[in-house]
């Protein structure tokens, strides 16, 4: 799929400068790299703060007295 998008001329040089020292084999590898990692990035602190959550929730169960060996 082919797209269009505007990006300030630093952006643009260090993407050029990626390709031409062999990083990448073109604009497109390295845009979808970058986007690649930036998904992982979101989803890793999604889960982070998902898990977060059920830290405190976790804590309150084992602090509420019950013994877990019945």
């Amino acid at each position: 799929m082919t797209f269009s998008a505007n990006i300030p001329q630093n952006l643009l040089q260090f993407l050029d400068s990626q390709v031409r020292q062999g990083h990448y084999r073109s604009r497109s590898h390295a845009l979808i790299d970058a986007l690649q990692s930036w998904s992982a990035q979101k989803l890793e602190a999604d889960c982070a703060m998902a898990f977060a959550d059920l830290d405190s929730v976790w804590d309150v169960t084992l602090h509420d007295g019950l013994s877990s060996e019945g």
